[in-house]
């Protein structure tokens, strides 16, 4: 069998000699899998932020930490810091229903799409009357948000049947006679399962635009340049906005409109250009045979972006930008242009 690489699947487009390194990797195979255990003790955890290590807080009942539990924005097991002695540490609350462990709550929107939505593939193989209670992961003391405010993240957990009836945030302590431990789909900068992911995506997708008519552009350009903070601000992004503008594409700003508009746009466009970030993570809601085009440093080309268009069946490609992402960088424009002129678009727009 011949080894595939993500690099046999992604475009490098533009003038830059360039490439990053993470192209020869090879693809791993991804098997996801359920896991059942009974008696399971779970109490509030923080990060230690000089050692950069979090409490481990999901033991068996004979002190064991459950492996599938160890994953949090990529890492792994390395992060951890074990305790030998659980059972004193609080008064935990008993719950008898069945849970499912779901991962890291996240409000940030890029990994609460990656990471907090990666386990929800097993919605398509557990009876409903499992899906009762719903644990999720959430460090308390290094987020100032509470994820369960923000209305785009309830509306995405809504398309599973989830909501803050059966939400069990991993602030308090709990036993669980039962716990249901599906492993994630998807893993930053690793890899993902097509099959399982593609239900999840497909699955928000159908839920989250069947409340809006469609909103048909052809071409969309995802733009940063209406966020109040932004480190990694296109220094020349009004320019290149004017110029594709001219060539018929929509200017959006995603964080101008809703939710559901931005999967009706999404899902139906044919081409999605934009700098680097959560906002191309949105490729899971687009259809196969679509393209993303990824404006990008050197400095910040993930394999996170393509992972969504893996899984989708979406043709990405990597235009290499100038400068740095935390010094400042712009487009080439007339070179981004020429491109888009020669292999993407019509020029007579």
């Amino acid at each position: 069998m011949v080894e595939r690489k993500w690099g046999d699947h992604i475009e490098l487009i533009g003038d830059s000699i360039w490439r990053p390194s993470w192209l020869d990797d090879a693809i791993p195979h991804v098997t996801p899998s359920i896991n059942f255990y009974n008696k399971v003790y779970v109490f509030p955890s923080k990060m230690d932020k000089k050692s950069k290590t979090v409490s481990y807080n999901i033991y068996t009942e004979n002190l064991n930490p459950i492996a599938e539990c160890e994953y949090q924005r990529g890492r792994s097991y390395n992060i951890f810091n074990y305790i030998d002695e659980i059972r004193d540490l609080g008064h935990y609350e008993t719950i008898e229903k069945p849970v499912i462990y779901c991962g890291w709550i996240n409000p940030h929107y890029g990994h609460f799409l990656m990471e907090s939505l990666a386990r929800l593939w097993c919605c398509e193989y557990l009876n409903n009357s499992l899906l009762d209670k719903c644990y999720f992961y959430f460090d308390i003391h290094t987020s100032a948000e509470l994820p369960l405010e923000k209305s785009w993240l309830m509306k995405m957990l809504a398309a599973f049947n989830i909501n803050t009836e059966n939400i069990l945030l991993g602030n308090k302590f709990y036993k669980f006679d039962s716990l249901i431990v599906p492993s994630p789909a998807i893993i930053l900068h690793r890899n993902v399962s097509l099959e399982h992911q593609s239900y999840t995506w497909g699955t928000l997708t159908k839920n989250l635009k069947s409340s809006l008519p469609e909103q048909v552009f052809q071409n969309v350009y995802v733009s940063r340049s209406g966020l109040k903070k932004d480190k990694r601000s296109l220094s020349n992004e009004i320019e290149l906005e004017a110029e594709l503008r001219n060539k018929g594409f929509l200017i959006l700003n995603p964080e101008s409109v809703s939710l559901e508009e931005q999967v009706s746009i999404y899902s139906n466009a044919d081409l999605v250009i934009g700098p680097s970030g959560s906002a191309l993570h949105n490729a899971a809601f687009m259809k196969p045979g679509s393209k993303i085009i990824s404006l990008t440093t050197a400095d910040f080309c993930l394999l996170n972006e393509f992972l969504c268009c893996f899984s989708q069946k979406v043709k990405y490609s990597i235009f290499r930008c100038n400068g740095s992402s935390t010094e400042g960088w712009s487009v080439p424009i007339d070179e981004l242009i020429a491109v888009l002129e020669n292999s993407y678009i019509s020029n007579n727009t």
